[in-house]
């Protein structure tokens, strides 16, 4: 695995670094899958990350088992919209995400 300089034994995030590889190991245990540092935290000259990112990946069926259907996550917030307001949904979901302006 490459680590990041800012992460390594003698870097200034050593031990959140420990920390989150613990814990990621822990959940990589419990779900059977791996878990993947991603994001800011992983540019060697980013020693102040604001936030670290981690990522588990789990096969729809196994998601719905744990956390429920996967299908629309934003399904509940959909109910409460007025009409003419979806469009928002759709690209927080990547539908037509490249028309997404901020």
């Amino acid at each position: 695995m490459n680590v990041p300089a800012h992460c390594r034994e003698d870097g200034r995030n050593f031990e959140i670094f420990k920390r989150l590889s613990v814990e990621a190991t822990k959940l990589a245990g419990r779900y059977g899958h791996p878990v993947y540092l991603c994001g800011s935290a992983l540019i060697d000259h980013n020693e102040f990350p604001r936030d670290w990112d981690v990522r588990m990946m789990l096969p729809d069926d196994e998601f719905a088992a744990h956390f429920g259907s996967a299908e629309s996550p934003l399904a509940e917030y959909e109910e409460t919209l007025a009409p003419g307001e979806q469009g928002d949904v759709d690209r927080a979901e990547g539908r037509g995400a490249n028309e997404w302006v901020t």
